[in-house]
């Protein structure tokens, strides 16, 4: 019985040594290895057979652009968010001929952000341009998981097209062959 005591005290020691008492651990800290700094993105997209186009700010390379073709060929931009934790992946959609967007577009790209993901859709009101993101946590980042992304971003956009390009919706063609008609009555015009 005291051989049996003894064994069990040994047991619950080495359970407490081992980790077995359920308090929180740190998350390991990253080496500066596993982070990329703006260089190391374009570096990374370099390494993966694209043209990068480097993008730079007042503090220097920050990420870089390339061209993506899949469903859809897009400009994608890979940027270091500026605390540096994530690296933001997005891309310019088109912009839009008024801010007045129709709600029924907004509602469903709103509806495909709360279940779709990682790749979301973003207004950039300064500019009057939709955007789809990807942010990516600036903690071992491989080409596969830039290819992965960028999967994910052309396979969102694409699905999504009637929403965010506003030639497919409601009244644009008749509002599109009703610019052409003004067109070749300027035209017209100018012969006389």
């Amino acid at each position: 019985m005291v051989m049996a005591f003894a064994l069990l005290m040994l047991g619950i020691a080495a359970f407490t040594v081992a980790g077995g008492d359920d308090k929180p651990k740190d998350e390991p800290k990253a080496k500066d290895s596993d982070v990329l700094d703006g260089p190391g993105i374009v570096k990374l997209l370099k390494g993966m057979g694209y043209d990068v186009k480097e993008l730079k700010n007042d503090k220097g390379v920050y990420g870089g652009s390339i061209t993506y073709s899949g469903k859809f060929d897009f400009t994608v931009s890979v940027g270091l968010s500026p605390n540096g934790k994530w690296v933001w992946m997005y891309v310019w959609l088109t912009q839009l001929p008024s801010p007045k967007i129709p709600a029924d577009k907004l509602t469903s790209l709103l509806s495909r952000n709360d279940t779709g993901g990682p790749c979301f859709f973003t207004y950039n009101q300064k500019n009057n341009y939709f955007r789809a993101k990807v942010p990516l946590h600036n903690k071992g980042i491989s080409a596969a998981l830039i290819r992965e992304a960028l999967v994910e971003i052309d396979d969102t956009i694409s699905s999504a097209v009637k929403d965010w390009d506003p030639t497919n919706w409601e009244g644009a063609k008749d509002k599109g062959k009703e610019k052409e008609k003004e067109k070749e009555k300027g035209k017209e015009k100018d012969k006389n």
